[in-house]
Parts: C-alpha cells; structure tokens; sequence
C-alpha cells in the first residue's frame, strides 16, 4: 500500500514538473507567433492541448492508484 502511494507521488510530481516546463518560456516562444490554426492563434491551440492533455493523464493516474487501492484490477 506505502509503496503504491510512493510511486503515484511520484508520477504525480514528475506530471506536474512536466506541465511546469510545457508552460514556461522555451515552448511558449515557440507557438508566440501570428500563425492560426482555423482562425485561432496556434499560442491559445497549444495552451488548452497541453493543458487538456495533462489533465488527462492526471485523471488516468488517479483512477489506476484508485483502482489498485480498492482491488478492482
């Protein structure tokens, strides 16, 4: 059960580093120009992809621990 709990953590944590980087200078620089992507900014495109897609993978981990700390697998 601790050990579970100890590699969900740090999953978790190392998601949230990602999600750190993903929104920070070096990729946002990236997508900062005036190009559009069917007339939206590829900047606000990129913004809610990443932002949707780490809500996603947070959302499967949470379920996985879950499952596993219920015995549902």
């Amino acid at each position: 059960m601790r050990k579970i709990t100890t590699q969900i953590n740090h999953k978790l944590f190392l998601l949230f580093f990602i999600g750190l980087l993903l929104f920070n200078y070096p990729f946002l620089s990236l997508f900062s120009n005036r190009n559009e992507l069917f007339n939206i900014p590829v900047l606000f495109v990129y913004l809610f992809a990443v932002w949707t897609f780490l809500i996603i993978l947070y959302a499967r981990f949470i379920e996985g621990w879950q499952k596993k700390n219920t015995g549902d697998a």
